[in-house]
């Protein structure tokens, strides 16, 4: 994971991913702009998944927390809904991040996969990424990625649902909690979807991008 550094962690994130295997993974929640210059003169190869804000801002909740690293966060969901619109929450500004990347969308190297295509047509998104990736997949490979990366089965694989990390509680929120579309529903009022959606138009308004919220 290359992140920015908590707590001072050592090895830095740098250093541990000079140590992996080639070809490497690497996951990170850095805005394009802040990524290290290598990787954007050598062309890495880069997916950058998204998701559409409201339902990103409940999970964030739920995450917070759940997470000691993070807090845990003891307030309330208005309070929270209060912190990310007055832009003081952990990693910055929504909006300034996703434009980071929306707008290098056209670089040959970047691929960007949205949350919600994945949860309508698995397949196809499946096959998207391999294509970018140089890869082709046989129609039974791509059935059973569809089944392996199921929401069901990432839930109870202890290799994605964090139930071995100790710095998320699952008793207060589990790190793999519904994977819907439209959960945002049941946490917004309706002040503060229109408020939301105030910003939203504001601030996206002149962009291309367009998610599905239900």
């Amino acid at each position: 994971m290359l992140e920015r550094n908590y707590k001072n962690r050592q090895p830095a994130d740098h250093i541990r991913i000079s140590q992996l295997t080639r070809p490497r993974i690497v996951k990170t929640h850095l805005r394009y702009n802040y990524l290290p210059r290598q990787i954007i003169t050598k062309k890495v190869k880069i997916i950058f998944i998204t998701r559409n804000p409201k339902d990103t801002l409940v999970s964030f909740y739920e995450y917070s927390r759940a997470n000691s690293v993070h807090g845990p966060f003891s307030g309330t969901w208005n309070q929270f809904f209060d912190i990310f619109m007055s832009d003081r929450l952990i990693y910055g500004n929504w909006f300034d991040f996703t434009m980071s990347w929306w707008r290098n969308r056209t670089k040959e190297n970047v691929l960007i996969v949205k949350n919600e295509d994945m949860k309508k047509d698995p397949a196809t998104s499946i096959i998207q990424v391999a294509n970018f990736c140089g890869k082709v997949l046989t129609a039974e490979t791509v059935s059973k990625i569809v089944d392996y990366t199921s929401f069901d089965q990432m839930k109870s694989n202890p290799a994605t649902n964090w139930s071995s990390i100790a710095v998320i509680n699952q008793d207060i929120s589990p790190f793999m909690r519904k994977g819907i579309v439209g959960d945002w529903k049941n946490y917004f009022t309706v002040a503060q979807n229109e408020a939301f959606d105030t910003e939203y138009r504001a601030k996206m308004a002149a962009e291309e991008l367009d998610y599905d919220f239900d």
